[in-house]
């Protein structure tokens, strides 16, 4: 038998990379209790054994219109706006709501997570570590600019105070940051 589809070649060609895998590992283990934690795509070692009922149901309930938050700008009619979009919306019945994604709860220790993935035998550098924080939420968009910009000042460039000792330090080669929100 043969899988094919484009969203499973998809994700078979980005778990082919060692850092997506890695990345999908770190979110992961940051957010295990929470649909964060796993990978949006898909993943494709498990994919074949989700049947075509637990798709059109996973479908239904979390893409459904009651779900939207639809939002508009600009200054044309709204009233012209509202009948498209009643257009459209008023062929669906009306469901309730998939639950809010909950926070993560806390750690109360520190975690060890050690995974692997497929890698080059003969070179002892194919090695990848991973050191992770999950903040409390921001609380404003001040806040969220406030750490995208110190994340960046930290380790934008190689020439970032903490990415040039990291990679000075010979811990390793190279460094990732990665920050979501």
């Amino acid at each position: 038998m043969v899988y094919k589809g484009v969203v499973f070649n998809e994700m078979k060609g980005g778990y082919s990379s060692p850092d997506q895998v890695f990345r999908v590992y770190a979110q992961g283990s940051l957010f295990p209790d929470t649909t964060y934690g796993l990978s949006s795509g898909g993943d494709p070692r498990v994919m074949p054994d989700l049947s075509y009922e637990q798709f059109k149901a996973f479908h239904r309930r979390n893409y459904h219109p009651s779900n939207a938050q639809i939002m508009f700008y600009g200054d044309d009619d709204p009233d012209r706006r509202l009948a498209l979009l009643d257009a459209v919306l008023s062929r669906f019945d009306k469901s309730e709501p998939a639950e809010p994604i909950k926070l993560q709860p806390k750690f109360t220790s520190p975690k060890r997570v050690e995974k692997t993935y497929p890698a080059d035998e003969d070179n002892p550098r194919s090695a990848l570590v991973s050191l992770n924080w999950m903040f409390d939420p921001a609380r404003d968009e001040e806040e969220t600019l406030v750490r995208a910009l110190m994340s960046l000042a930290l380790f934008g460039t190689s020439a970032s105070p903490l990415y040039k000792r990291l990679t000075e330090s010979d811990l390793g080669e190279a460094v990732m940051a990665y920050l979501s929100n």
